[in-house]
């Protein structure tokens, strides 16, 4: 299987004009999803998309509701180095990745 690096190959294959029609991405890779979500950064430049994005570690040490999984500190950071505020699929803000929150899946936005 061949990786590619989004924002490139939409531009390549589809140009600039695309990527400003973007409205929704959807990222769900089985653990993998702060690396994708670190390659869409250029995309911000062109749309202000929503981001629904699987939360994969959010079960790390079940029984230590304030524990954070190095994974989900990732993809927090990830999100907020794009600019974006989690959300619970409620539209409720999501402070932080400790497991407390127990969300499958975050909703992102631009402030």
């Amino acid at each position: 299987m061949k990786a590619v690096h989004v924002p490139t190959f939409l531009e390549e294959h589809y140009g600039v004009e695309l990527l400003k029609k973007i409205s929704v991405i959807k990222v769900d890779a089985e653990g993998f999803d702060a690396k994708i979500v670190k390659t869409l950064k250029p995309l911000a430049k062109h749309s202000k998309f929503v981001l629904l994005v699987e939360w994969f570690d959010y079960y790390y040490e079940a029984d230590k509701p304030d524990s954070i999984h190095p994974g989900s500190q990732e993809l927090f950071d990830a999100i907020k180095d794009l600019g974006m505020v989690p959300y619970d699929l409620n539209g409720k803000p999501v402070a932080g990745p400790q497991n407390k929150y127990k969300l499958p899946d975050l909703l992102c936005r631009f402030p």
